[in-house]
């Protein structure tokens, strides 16, 4: 466990904004990669924080496509349609299934123009962009290393969340019961004292998570909260549901146009959305947070290793590399002695990646290096070394390991 790249990790100064509901302020278009990292002394309200920006990121990134495309996902139980264009800027990753972070549409990104190459049907239907729970889930992610590889598009007790405030002591909230039907959150919300579940929403904070999986809904949704709830009272005391607001950041499959400094952009999202509590009722949505969340212990220092020893190139073809956070790229650098980066092999993590526990852990084979190419490279008598890195979900860049490279044989 080895030193972090510290000329990687660049904070993106950036202001901040409040958005209203249907005007939004979209942000330049990225300079450099934004890092998420927590100072070691980080409170649970910075980590919070930090997530909301990491979704806000998401959401409102600016970028042109340098082809059109059109692809398809499914969606209310039917395949829907997206098509993206080369003359139209956009805001906000694309809709999809992709199940993919910020950084990998980085990968592809032109900071000075904004413009994304190597734009197709297949990266928009498997490796560019997010759903709404994949949305969430990377956001949170930057903060929370405790959300399992396989709660990518589960937002679930069994996957890092945990229900709280009224909800949680329900004894019928992790099981079907045959009095009551399925275990949606139609029948939870329909069973449970109304003040019970506005004191719930009331006692949300920026970052926790409200999910519906309700039978009147024709699909699934999940958001995060934007702000502390707005909270009014009726005579009696009691909550009043339709005048309190939760203020809410998601991804959606709709469409929507922003307009900035004379451009119109499409976006699928919506920052700073007001719901009021009945809304939320309505709908069916149950708050959640993350386990992180319930018992803060601050942040966890991000690492990354190898399984065992790796001293020479051909150890790699028996490691495994590991990080206690969700990974974003696998990187083999070989360095020279200025420090300069010489060749790279690059293995970003795939949608696939997510249900099998592979988004923290990789092969390390798949980094051995292209001996042939290093001829032209190597000059003997030089000092090379390779280094193993590791891109994580905060930003940062790892090393995993160096190892020194023989120009002698």
């Amino acid at each position: 466990m080895e030193n972090r790249l510290e000329e990687d990790v660049i904070l993106k100064e950036r202001k901040n904004y409040v958005c209203a509901a249907d005007q939004a302020e979209v942000p330049d278009p990225l300079r450099e990669r934004p890092c998420y990292r927590l100072p070691e002394n980080a409170t649970e309200d910075d980590a919070r924080a930090m997530a909301v920006r990491a979704f806000e990121d998401m959401v409102t990134v600016r970028w042109t496509p340098v082809q059109d495309v059109r692809y398809q996902k499914f969606t209310n139980g039917r395949f829907k349609t997206y098509e993206l264009f080369s003359n139209q800027a956009y805001a906000g990753l694309p809709y999809n299934d992709g199940g993919k972070s910020l950084f990998h549409v980085l990968e592809h990104y032109d900071p000075d123009t904004g413009v994304v190459h190597g734009l197709d049907f297949d990266d928009c239907n498997h490796t560019f962009g997010n759903s709404c729970a994949t949305a969430v889930n990377w956001a949170l992610s930057t903060v929370c290393p405790s959300l399992t590889a396989n709660s990518t598009a589960r937002i679930t007790p069994a996957f890092g969340y945990a229900f709280f405030g009224e909800v949680e002591p329900l004894p019928w909230i992790h099981m079907d019961r045959p009095d009551q039907g399925p275990r949606t959150t139609e029948n939870i919300i329909e069973h449970m004292d109304e003040q019970a579940l506005y004191r719930t929403y009331a006692a949300m904070k920026p970052a926790d998570v409200v999910i519906t999986k309700g039978s009147h809904m024709s699909g699934e949704h999940e958001m995060m909260c934007y702000a502390l709830p707005e909270i009014h009272f009726l005579p009696d005391g009691t909550i009043d549901g339709n005048a309190s607001t939760l203020r809410i950041i998601d991804q959606h499959q709709e469409e929507r146009e922003w307009t900035f400094n004379g451009h119109v952009y499409q976006i699928r999202g919506h920052i700073d959305k007001p719901f009021s509590f009945a809304e939320l009722k309505k709908y069916h949505y149950l708050p959640m947070r993350p386990r992180d969340f319930k018992d803060w212990r601050g942040p966890l220092p991000a690492q990354a290793w190898f399984t065992c020893p790796v001293k020479t190139l051909e150890d790699l073809k028996e490691a495994r590399i590991f990080s206690n956070y969700r990974v974003v790229k696998f990187e083999g650098a070989l360095v020279g002695e200025t420090g300069a980066t010489l060749y790279r092999v690059k293995k970003m993590t795939e949608n696939n990646d997510y249900y099998v526990a592979a988004d923290r852990d990789q092969a390390a084979e798949v980094l051995y290096p292209d001996l042939q190419a290093w001829k032209e490279i190597l000059k003997p008598g030089r000092q090379y070394c390779y280094e193993i890195r590791v891109l994580i979900a905060n930003g940062e860049t790892l090393v995993a390991g160096r190892i020194p490279v023989n120009t002698e044989g």
